[in-house]
């Protein structure tokens, strides 16, 4: 029976291999096809204007003004703006009669629709809008749709039967189970006062009353849907089922952990897991954690990133796996793409190291990973994202900026001013003096060539833990987007404990790992409690800030009212102790700012949670006129003072008057 199982599996393979191609032809016919279509519409309405007629649909009277909703009427048809497929960019309005442009306020489209308002009432055909046509929409529709359909080939490919054979050497490896065990345990001690203080942090607390967003906004469609499976597959507006996703955050950063040690060091044990401890507990990744909606996503994201490396010895396949598996991660959290630059480094130094590959097979590997990052890169950029440009934007910087180093001094000196206050940050230093002492002992190479290339890692991996955030014209500098630092003192960990050939060595090595860890174990049950500490000053000063607007304020007024909410409450007396035992630097990032900063968009959200419903800074009670204008005094006592302009509200905060000692 053995014997005959043997025997046909060459053969499912090859009819696997027939089926592939011949899938895989089709596919690239069609997509030629409906790419070439694409291309001539682009074609034929490249830099050219068309005009439409705007009607009004509706008009009815709100106050003392008009509410219209008016339709575009196309004269093109094929050249106007479809859902999903093209967009329109409005060149000129030329309105008709009386009616002119400082009479229309209050302008917003969608589609082909628009709605604004107007002293007059108006009916019918009142403008002629001149405008030009974008099919960039369709691109990324046959973007997608080609990649799901290559994901679709690959599930019954050869390539699929070689994956499922990895994965499964991963989870039938000897301690599999035993060492995930330990490892969910480890996670849950040290995130144990996180998950116990059940923190609203920043975008939870308004996704958590129905409010905020679903990611889309982000291009962090995989996400969506996951957390709608997650979420018990509801889609947004999500409700608060926490802890359970802070919960399955821990398994999967246990699994990844393991995931590293697999790779690197082709086994599971008990020092795998502890060097691999700072990729879900380096200080810069709690915040991550912290995040009650978004822990689970933001893990996954940094799994499917490490996914590829499993198939580091299948060139091709390692290939095939990278691009798809990067531009689902970016699909998920874009801030994990850092450690696929890093991980290819670490792998090609132990190559090159250790005699693992030949020259050419480690310069083959290490072009082949630039190849698919620079692949994945630009087919998520050009053919996935939506381009955003706010407080961060997805446009690259210029070249020459690039090539002077774009972000790189910004991000190392915020790692430096955030860590110097850790003993994590001086054990990170030792391991790091040990990670080149161990590699220019135990190296098969030239001992003074081993010597230099560990040092050119470390120096390269500092310089690339962020990814292509270096390049953004204007990127993420919270902590959450520094998760490949987390991943890049993993990697020196596992790297440091790869290969021992002196005794001495590997129990110092083992016992810095250790006490890395332990240090990291520490400063995530400290932080828990603060930020919990923080939370409950917070709702408390909310609770104060409602109770006397409530006197000053009708019930019935509240939805008509606006409230600036200025100054700030400053840290609950054990926050200010975890602030300053830990130097400042990220210990006081991590704390939120709500109720510390006037223009942070979720300030107005611990009073929603005391069951008001005041406008806020952005209404139009608290217009620029009502902000600048004279302010009449109405409170004033130990914890905030009340002022009034108009229909705008503004509450000055005051700080707690304790110090830590």
């Amino acid at each position: 029976m053995h014997d005959t199982t043997q025997k046909s599996k060459p053969i499912y393979i090859r009819n696997l291999k027939k089926g592939y191609k011949l899938a895989f032809s089709i596919w690239i016919l069609l997509a030629i096809l409906l790419f070439a279509f694409t291309i001539t519409l682009s074609s034929l309405s490249y830099n050219k204007t068309y005009t439409a007629e705007l009607n009004v649909q509706s008009s009815s009277k709100i106050g003392s003004t008009y509410f219209n909703e008016a339709k575009m009427h196309f004269k093109s048809n094929i050249f106007r703006v479809q859902e999903n497929i093209s967009t329109i960019t409005i060149l000129d309005i030329s309105y008709k009669d009386a009616l002119s442009k400082k009479d229309i306020t209050s302008l917003t489209r969608h589609l082909q629709y628009m709605n604004f308002n107007t002293p007059l009432k108006l009916k019918g055909n009142i403008a002629s809008i001149t405008y030009k046509v974008s099919f960039l929409p369709l691109y990324k529709i046959l973007a997608l749709y080609f990649i799901a359909g290559l994901i679709l080939i690959f599930i019954v490919s050869e390539a699929a039967f070689s994956f499922k054979q990895k994965i499964l050497e991963f989870v039938s490896s000897p301690k599999f189970l035993q060492v995930f065990i330990i490892s969910a345990v480890i996670y849950l001690i040290a995130l144990s006062a996180l998950l116990r203080g059940d923190v609203y942090y920043i975008d939870d607390l308004g996704r958590a009353i129905g409010s905020g967003d679903d990611w889309a906004g982000f291009s962090r469609y995989i996400a969506r849907d996951l957390y709608a499976i997650i979420n018990g597959f509801k889609g947004f507006p999500y409700t608060d089922i926490s802890p359970l996703p802070q919960l399955f955050a821990a398994l999967i950063l246990s699994l990844s952990g393991m995931l590293i040690s697999f790779i690197v060091r082709k086994k599971l044990d008990i020092v795998g897991i502890v060097a691999t401890l700072p990729l879900g507990l380096s200080p810069y990744f709690l915040e991550n954690l912290s995040y009650k909606f978004d822990a689970p996503l933001m893990s996954f994201s940094l799994l499917l990133i490490l996914v590829p490396f499993l198939f580091k010895d299948n060139i091709k396949l390692f290939l095939y796996t990278s691009v798809v598996f990067l531009i689902l991660s970016l699909s998920t959290y874009q801030a994990s793409n850092g450690i696929y630059i890093v991980f290819t480094l670490l792998l090609v130094l132990l190559n090159y190291l250790y005699k693992e590959k030949s020259g050419k097979e480690n310069l083959k590997f290490l072009g082949f990973a630039v190849l698919s990052f620079i692949v994945a890169m630009l087919v998520y950029k050009y053919a996935i994202a939506t381009p955003v440009n706010g407080y961060v934007s997805s446009e690259a910087m210029s070249v020459t900026k690039i090539l002077e180093g774009g972000y790189l001094k910004t991000y190392l000196s915020y790692v430096f001013s955030d860590l110097k206050g850790l003993p994590f940050f001086v054990f990170a230093i030792i391991v790091a003096i040990l990670f080149i002492i161990t590699n220019t002992l135990a190296t098969k190479r030239n001992k003074a060539l081993a010597f230099l290339a560990s040092i050119v890692f470390l120096v390269l991996g500092l310089c690339f833990f962020a990814g292509a955030y270096l390049v953004l014209s204007k990127p993420l500098f919270a902590p959450r987007a520094f998760i490949g630092f987390g991943a890049f003192v993993t990697l020196v960990c596992i790297g440091l404990v790869y290969i021992q050939n002196f005794k001495w060595l590997k129990y110092i090595s083992i016992v810095f790992v250790a006490l890395l860890s332990y240090s990291l174990i520490v400063f995530a049950n400290s932080y828990g409690n603060a930020i919990t500490a923080q939370q409950n000053y917070m709702m408390m000063r909310a609770s104060f800030v409602s109770k006397d607007l409530a006197t000053l304020i009708p019930r019935e007024m509240q939805p008509k009212v606006g409230v600036v909410l200025d100054g700030g409450i400053g840290y609950a007396p054990v926050a200010s102790n975890f602030i300053k035992r830990y130097g400042g630097g990220i210990a006081k990032r991590l704390i939120t700012g709500v109720f510390n900063q006037a223009s942070f968009a979720f300030t107005k959200y611990p009073l929603i949670y005391q069951g008001t419903n005041y406008q806020d800074y952005y209404s139009t009670q608290c217009s620029k006129e009502n902000t600048e204008a004279k302010k009449t005094l109405l409170l004033d006592n130990a914890f905030q003072s009340i002022s009034k302009s108009g229909e705008c509200y503004f509450v000055d905060l005051k700080p707690s008057t304790w110090q830590a000692q």
